[in-house]
């Protein structure tokens, strides 16, 4: 199947590169509806999806289709994310500290 920026759907398994993460062992898989995060064994982290209200942390809303690593906004750059969870609309991400940061759609709805 060719999966392009205007299909980017796959019906069969398609391997991930992980040449980005210097061939890091994937720790943990977190799949939301809409995005996808990995973290690294070595505290590293890399989101791709729609990104649509700027939930993946990656400094816009635009569509990331290729894995992309996060930095927090901390002192250190080098700071590891220890764990991540994915709504809707937004992201929230734990360092190694245990200091929580979000990103994406922060308002309500009305119905």
């Amino acid at each position: 199947m060719d999966v392009t920026e205007t299909n980017p759907t796959r019906d069969l398994p398609v391997r991930i590169d992980t040449t980005a993460a210097n061939s890091s062992n994937v720790k943990k898989i977190v799949c939301g509806a809409t995005e996808t995060a990995v973290i690294t064994h070595d505290g590293r982290c890399f989101v791709s999806g729609e990104n649509k209200h700027g939930q993946l942390g990656v400094g816009n809303k635009q569509a990331v289709r290729i894995p992309t690593e996060i930095t927090l906004p901390t002192e250190d750059p080098a700071t590891k994310v220890r764990d991540v969870a994915l709504g809707s609309h937004v992201s929230a991400f734990v360092d190694e500290v245990g200091d929580l940061y979000t990103c994406g759609f922060n308002g309500s709805v009305s119905i």
